[in-house]
């Protein structure tokens, strides 16, 4: 009976670890933040948000279908990222579970799914009042006064040109009609894997600026949903169905959004509990919500400083200061420097912006400066050591300075004539575009 009596004091002393640990504390939720301009596989990424796992619950009372057997995960948006694709845009919203093509009966709708519901709201100003706050009929939520949007994305499986038919034909809710100009119904949805790739042209909504603010909502697609106060959105029910998902209300008002965007599966949980549901939807409570913006902060403009010349210039500025300004330095100070090697080659970044003309350039040059940017390469041999009187007499620059473009743009590769070593000196000689 040892063998008994030690079996017990183990389990006891496993849930007392256990109970232990609990009350020590847990991690903290993870705190999902955009990130604006980035670079993934040689494309630009103009936002990126993941969002928590396991939070397509909505307000976190939602409950599944039945027909789903508690397969959760189709609903929950893991990242969001929009991504520069030439002439288009490409929205990137990557869900837990690979996305169902086919219904069990092996049918599908127009753009090759038939599950999901999504609606991709753009504010960019992000100011009180500028924009619109109310969303698209049966989604139950509105957006705060400073998430205001300017533009909506309506990603719905159906074709678009008759889902612009479903729109206009809207006349009992006149505003809809009205809104039509901000609503982008895109033509090109590809499905793949995990993502929906939804493709919109430029020129529909403007490039993408790291102010701008987005929010998702997943919600699920009920074609036959198109009474007065839903648009393709399936309803939340008190209980789940075969079919619709359950923990919601009867009435109206309850949001019939799975998941959205947010840094936190609690901060999504207060944005859509704050409703009251109503047997009439006119007087039902909404949730608001908020859409998501990456801390950008503004930047004083960039100058650069020579420690030769002592001259600060904005980049587009008009002109460089004269090397004859320059503060003189005692010529013993170079004379007693030690040794440096006969050549020398660095890697230093030129940036487009950084190009600025000199004050009286020759006819064939124009220099810039360096600053961090595309990749320069500059190697040479270094000449004989100038005073001060003797830059002090000439204006254009020293053949320490003088560089042989290989290719005439910014951001190519260049090799020097003649580098002198100093790299807070360093200019670049550019030919001047025709």
């Amino acid at each position: 009976m040892k063998w008994v009596q030690t079996l017990q004091k183990l389990a006891v002393a496993a849930l007392a670890f256990l109970f232990a640990g609990g009350c020590a504390g847990t991690t903290p939720p993870a705190v999902y933040k955009p990130q604006v301009g980035s670079y993934e596989s040689g494309r630009k990424i103009y936002f990126s948000m993941r969002d928590p796992r396991g939070d397509d619950k909505g307000p976190g009372t939602y409950i599944y279908p039945l027909r789903f057997d508690n397969r959760e995960g189709f609903f929950d948006i893991e990242k969001f990222q929009v991504e520069d694709a030439g002439a288009m845009i490409d929205f990137r919203i990557t869900t837990r579970r690979p996305i169902q093509k086919f219904r069990p009966d092996g049918s599908s709708e127009a753009k090759g799914w038939f599950l999901q519901l999504m609606d991709i709201y753009i504010d960019k100003d992000h100011k009180p009042g500028s924009g619109v706050t109310r969303t698209l009929p049966g989604r139950f939520v509105e957006f705060a006064d400073d998430s205001a949007w300017e533009q909506m994305i309506l990603v719905t499986p159906n074709r678009s040109v008759d889902v612009k038919r479903l729109i206009e034909s809207r006349t009992n809710d006149m505003e809809l009609v009205h809104l039509k100009p901000k609503i982008v119904i895109p033509e090109t949805v590809f499905v793949e894997g995990f993502d929906f790739v939804v493709q919109v042209p430029k020129a529909l909504i403007g490039e993408p600026q790291p102010t701008w603010g987005y929010q998702c909502l997943m919600m699920q697609f009920d074609d036959r949903a198109l009474g007065n106060h839903e648009f393709q959105n399936a309803k939340i029910y008190k209980f789940p169905t075969d079919t619709n998902f359950g923990g919601g209300s009867d009435f109206f008002g309850n949001p019939a959004v799975l998941d959205l965007l947010a840094p936190t599966e609690e901060l999504q949980t207060s944005w859509l509990n704050a409703y009251n549901p109503s047997s009439n939807p006119d007087d039902s409570q909404l949730a608001t919500i908020h859409c998501v913006y990456a801390d950008v902060q503004a930047k004083p403009p960039i100058t650069t400083t020579s420690r030769r010349t002592r001259a600060s210039t904005a980049f587009g500025s008009p002109a460089l200061r004269s090397r004859s300004a320059a503060r003189p330095r005692p010529a013993s100070r170079r004379a007693a420097a030690a040794p440096r090697p006969a050549s020398v080659a660095t890697d230093y970044d030129i940036p487009e912006s950084a190009v600025v003309a000199a004050e009286d350039p020759t006819p064939q040059e124009t220099y810039v400066t360096r600053k961090s940017s595309a990749k320069v390469r500059v190697a040479g041999s270094r000449p004989p050591a100038r005073t001060r009187s003797d830059e002090a007499q000439d204006d254009t620059p020293p053949p320490s300075k003088r560089y042989k473009p290989v290719a005439a743009e910014s951001g190519a590769r260049y090799r020097t004539e003649s580098f002198s070593g100093d790299p807070d000196d360093l200019f670049v000689n550019v030919p001047r575009s025709r």
